[in-house]
């Protein structure tokens, strides 16, 4: 529990991603503002990224903490102090009982937010704690904090660790007098004239102090109109700005008569103005921090921009973004470092790539499959990099199982989408063989079960019977049967959604930038030089058009250790395996993981890749402009997993086996593909696929 001893100016609980589901009862999502600062916040805490933290307007609280544990605050500098004494932002910073946090004055930027490990508990209205003030619900009573209150906090999930925010990781707050802020046109941009549209994007734009989480007021230039709405049914109202009452998006810049306003997390869901310009929710943290009179700017993008943005900051907002705190004192100098990012191999975060797997005994994982799943059998543990994985065959009825158990850094939202992949796939009713999510007594896909003081979450999948393509001998019909079953994968997937589709994982290729640092781990130097020029030229000439290509879930993982063949006829794919690393990506860069893999010491490079391609573009068929990167793509995973493997194999070298068992064929790849030519390679690609 935590003590409030003065509110601060309207500090309110929020938590992500709000209320949803209520707007047309007149009940707006609420939430955090800047939801990039927020989610770090929890993260530095260990936190789930979306628990209910405190969000604090221009001016900060004073709280007593009435036990021991870890906070962290993001945002907007507000001279944090705990017993007098300055703590630094972006820290994981430990508290004492008794012991009093104090707030000031926002010196730049709005909103500070203070995460508490284990997060708010506060009983959820409407499905959510965020506070709405304008109806009573949510947070404490249904307003914003009040001096002599207690904030609920839940049990913490272990240890949070040292951990920090790197400076480049952090939203730029304040660092300009003037805002730039993305914005889009529509869904009324028609009733302004060409003029009105040209002047907003290029004019100057001032906050009025009349601004709050509702709106954010602006004045500026005057508007002018189009034909449609100075020529109107009577309906529609008498101003220009008047339309007949719709919805309005969250982020619409809402034009009242002259004045724009910028509607955001506690905006009213529909009314009679028009809606001309919306601000994508990825650029709200933007608006979180502007003050009356700041100038602010729009610059137009499109919806692809927009999507972009916010896979961007759904990257950045990850643990893997975290670094160990090395200079970890409760109390610290805050005045920020600036310098060369230290090393990770250093002092490893905890990610899932820097922690070890999960440890439970035989005895323990039969009790967890009985209590949960009334399962009991006989338990054998399987090998796996990061998480722990174990075959159960059942005691009656012989049936088989997988038992999984994630790594404790593994997000429960993202065990989550997994399990909903699986399940779309299957209902598709389509020949394409993937485990079945089996579900506990309970019904659930998933559960939790708490080991050496960590979360983690478990889950129960069925077995597939087969032979793993890594074990047999490969043909053209199993190539064409690789590339044909990917393809099918991928149109099942094609229309599947879920919350966490965006997730960071260093083994998407989107990620590569974030490896570079970790190319010295590579001892060759050759080698090194070789991976480094490849990850460049992705950056260069990949990374740019990256948010203009066709994104969905794929499986991100198509390997031939995780597709199953049957075991007397092995061109039949019999399973496809390990959703581990599913994620909301580019298409073609999943096909460019599976061709990776495929790799011959004798004949051309390419001509197993190929095979593979063409089967999978007569299935799913892929772009001109898709196809012509495809070189780059392959080049950049054979880098990626050079780099990945050769770090990986130094941090945990009693696991180096395993670690390092696709390293080799990756290194022969990547010394293969440096002899061919960009043009030959496009040219080989599109011959495959039937393209001139």
């Amino acid at each position: 529990m935590i003590e409030v001893i003065k509110p601060g100016l309207e500090t309110s609980i929020q938590e992500l991603p709000g209320r949803l589901g209520f707007w047309a009862q007149g009940f707006p999502p609420s939430g955090p503002v800047d939801e990039w600062s927020f989610r770090l916040a929890n993260l530095l805490v260990g936190n789930d990224r979306d628990a209910a933290a405190l969000e604090c307007q221009f001016l900060g609280p004073s709280l007593r903490f009435n036990a021991d544990g870890f906070i962290a605050i993001a945002g907007a500098p507000m001279g944090a102090a705990i017993d007098g004494v300055p703590i630094r932002m972006w820290v994981t910073v430990p508290v004492k009982t008794g012991q009093i946090l104090t707030m000031g004055a926002a010196t730049t930027g709005a909103r500070t937010y203070v995460a508490f490990a284990g997060g708010i508990d506060t009983p959820p209205v409407l499905g959510s704690r965020s506070t709405f003030h304008m109806a009573g619900v949510g947070g404490i009573d249904g307003f914003a904090l009040k001096a002599g209150q207690t904030i609920p906090l839940a049990s913490a999930n272990g240890s949070a660790g040292h951990l920090r925010v790197p400076e480049e990781a952090r939203p730029a707050i304040g660092e300009s007098s003037a805002a730039l802020v993305e914005c889009m046109p529509g869904p009324n941009d028609d009733w302004l004239d060409e003029a009105a549209i040209d002047m907003f994007f290029a004019s100057e734009w001032s906050v009025q102090a009349r601004s709050n989480r509702t709106g954010i007021r602006l004045s500026g230039p005057t508007f002018t109109f189009a034909e449609k709405a100075l020529n109107k049914l009577p309906e529609h109202g008498q101003d220009a700005s008047n339309i007949v009452d719709h919805g309005y998006p969250l982020g619409a810049v809402n034009l009242a008569g002259q004045t724009p306003i910028i509607l955001i997390n506690d905006g009213p869901s529909a009314g009679g103005f028009i809606n001309p310009f919306t601000i994508p929710r990825a650029a709200f943290w933007k608006l979180a921090h502007l003050r009356p009179n700041t100038v602010v700017r729009f610059r137009k993008v499109d919806l692809a921009e927009a999507n972009a943005m916010r896979r961007e900051l759904d990257r950045r907002c990850r643990i893997e973004t975290l670094l160990g705190d090395f200079n970890p004192p409760e109390l610290a100098d805050p005045t920020p470092k600036r310098g060369k990012m230290p090393s990770a191999l250093a002092t490893p975060p905890p990610s899932a790539f820097r922690t070890q797997s999960p440890k439970m005994s035989l005895g323990d994982i039969q009790d967890v499959l009985a209590k949960n799943y009334g399962i009991r059998g006989a338990v054998t543990l399987l090998t796996s990099e990061r998480d722990l994985t174990a075959h159960v065959v059942a005691a009656h009825g012989g049936r088989e199982f997988v038992f999984k158990v994630a790594n404790s850094s593994e997000d429960p939202a993202v065990v989550d989408l997994q399990n909903k992949a699986l399940d779309h796939v299957a209902s598709m009713s389509c020949d394409v063989p993937v485990p079945e999510v089996i579900r506990s007594l309970d019904g659930a896909s998933q559960i939790t079960l708490h080991i050496d003081g960590n979360r983690h979450v478990a889950r129960t999948l069925s077995y597939l019977q087969g032979v793993p393509v890594h074990m047999t001998q490969s043909t053209s019909k199993q190539r064409k049967a690789l590339g044909a079953s990917l393809a099918g994968l991928s149109l099942a997937l094609a229309d599947f959604t879920h919350p966490a589709a965006g997730h960071g994982i260093l083994w998407d290729l989107k990620n590569t930038a974030k490896l570079e640092e970790h190319t010295q781990s590579i001892s060759d130097a050759a080698k090194r030089k070789l991976v480094e020029k490849t990850m460049c030229r992705f950056r260069d000439h990949v990374k740019v058009i990256e948010p203009s290509l066709r994104h969905q879930v794929v499986h991100n993982d198509f390997n031939p250790h995780n597709v199953l063949v049957d075991q007397s006829e092995h061109d039949r794919v019999s399973g496809i395996l390990d959703f581990g690393d599913v994620v909301d990506t580019p298409v073609i860069y999943d096909v460019a993981v599976a061709c990776s893999y495929q790799v011959t010491s004798s004949g051309h490079p390419l001509s197993l890749a190929t095979e593979l391609l063409s089967a999978y573009h007569a299935v799913n068929p892929l772009l001109d402009e898709e196809i012509d990167i495809l070189f780059d793509l392959i080049n950049t995973r054979n880098a990626m997993t050079v780099t990945i493997t050769e770090w990986r194999s130094k941090l945990y070298p009693e696991n180096s086996a395993y670690i390092l068992r696709n390293n080799p064929r990756a290194s022969l790849a990547l010394q293969q593909y440096a002899t061919i030519s960009e043009r030959d390679a496009r040219s080989a690609f599109r011959n495959a696929c039937g393209i001139q």
